[in-house]
């Protein structure tokens, strides 16, 4: 059998603080491939340099033990245009295969353990045409390296979402770059079609809107990548990454796409589960409701629940009264995760959720004495908590916990938009 090879690429500038992290990820992958990595500095002046080569050195002497089936390292220093002109020309510097799998990872992010192992397999048992462009979970962390909760909820991969530029981390979540791949003849293909080497902020959301015009996006049930936030990072200026994007997309164009998707009926969702019996990953469609597709475009952008009765009229029919505090907390709760165990209900909740939800209900304890808290639930109106029995607390604690999302949060976002604005 043929041996795979994955192509990597990094781009560094002034990272001497996070390259040695980022090498290490890549060339300690393990399994049954070969890694071709390529790193394209920027002309950094901090020492940078001086540690990739110490890394090329020390994999060609073979005084750093791999445990793949080859690895070379190559890097070139030189000026640029910006960081995807210097993905562009790394890239050029592959003779890409089209079946081959490739990807980038920056100077401050990790790629995970087994990510190029499951690359390999795809590669192995889907062909090129089949499965094109594959992505993880979500992975986010701080700088120091510690995990935290991701910013946004699930990313939904739908082809026609993504290719419509509404992935954009203002209508809907944007596809995290961090362990997101393509093959070969996907990369060749997208890079004829656009502006890529010209982005400064936003080159990565419009080679997925160009990939998207011409293979499916499919996910992992686990991550692939993590992004590292730290201070000074081009992408911690989202105003200016979101001006990027409005050069090739309107505002009201992608709002208006938003909108039509919010029309259909449902939306299929492309993922990749591994199975045990056959060490090979198979290919499921899920498919998203509008309700569930709803919940998560609120969660991204809260005015649009003014208009769903508009959008979608079937929502007039479960709207009930319910109105919660105005808290920012809570806010910040229903962005980030709104939707989330719906669209993944195979998904524990995290303690950090309980922990939350918990407050929420500590809350509405102690503001009971104010007669203005509606809670719809399972159908039902309770008119106070309070008055209900300890039997009847505990039951919707514990439906709160499990299902918090299907009781309607989407309803209590668009309340508190409403009492916001007046």
């Amino acid at each position: 059998m043929t041996i795979p090879t994955v192509f990597v690429v990094t781009p560094s500038f002034n990272s001497v603080d996070y390259i040695d992290r980022a090498i290490m990820a890549v060339v300690s992958q393990s399994g049954r491939f070969r890694i071709r990595y390529h790193i394209q500095d920027g002309l950094s002046d901090d020492g940078t340099v001086e540690r990739i080569q110490w890394w090329k050195n020390a994999i060609e002497t073979q005084s750093f033990p791999i445990s793949c089936e080859g690895l070379e390292l190559t890097y070139e220093s030189a000026a640029d245009a910006g960081m995807y002109d210097a993905l562009a020309r790394a890239f050029d510097t592959f003779d890409l295969p089209d079946d081959a799998f490739a990807t980038w990872i920056n100077s401050d992010d990790l790629v995970m353990p087994g990510a190029f192992a499951a690359l390999a397999n795809i590669v192995s048992t889907h062909s090129a045409t089949d499965v094109a462009w594959v992505t993880g979970r979500r992975s986010n962390a701080s700088v120091a390296g510690v995990p935290r909760e991701p910013q946004w909820p699930e990313t939904l991969p739908i082809r026609e979402a993504i290719a419509a530029g509404i992935c954009d981390s203002v209508h809907l979540g944007c596809i995290q770059q961090e362990g997101t791949a393509f093959r070969g003849w996907l990369w060749h293909a997208a890079r004829d079609a656009g502006l890529f080497e010209d982005c400064k902020l936003a080159g990565d959301w419009l080679l997925w809107t160009k990939m998207a015009q011409h293979a499916d996006l499919y996910q992992l049930q686990f991550s692939l990548g993590r992004f590292h936030a730290r201070e000074g990072q081009l992408s911690a200026n989202m105003d200016a990454y979101v001006a990027e994007i409005e050069r090739f997309i309107p505002t009201a164009a992608r709002t208006e796409a938003l909108c039509a998707f919010l029309s259909q009926e449902d939306a299929v969702s492309l993922q990749l589960y591994f199975d045990e019996e056959t060490c090979a990953f198979v290919s499921r469609e899920c498919s998203i409701n509008r309700f569930a597709f709803t919940d998560h475009a609120i969660a991204h952008k809260p005015e649009l629940a003014d208009h769903l009765d508009a959008i979608v009229p079937e929502f007039s029919a479960v709207r009930g009264p319910l109105n919660l505090p105005s808290d920012v907390q809570i806010l910040d709760l229903m962005k980030q995760f709104a939707g989330y165990t719906r669209l993944w209900p195979m998904l524990p909740l995290s303690r950090q959720i309980e922990v939350r939800f918990q407050r929420l209900i500590k809350r509405e304890k102690r503001l009971m004495e104010r007669d203005e808290r509606m809670v719809r639930l399972c159908g039902r109106h309770v008119s106070k908590l309070a008055d209900l029995s300890d039997l009847e607390q505990q039951r919707w604690k514990s439906v709160a916990r499990r299902h918090p999302w299907k009781v309607g949060l989407w309803l209590a976002l668009r309340r508190y938009e409403r009492s916001v604005t007046k």
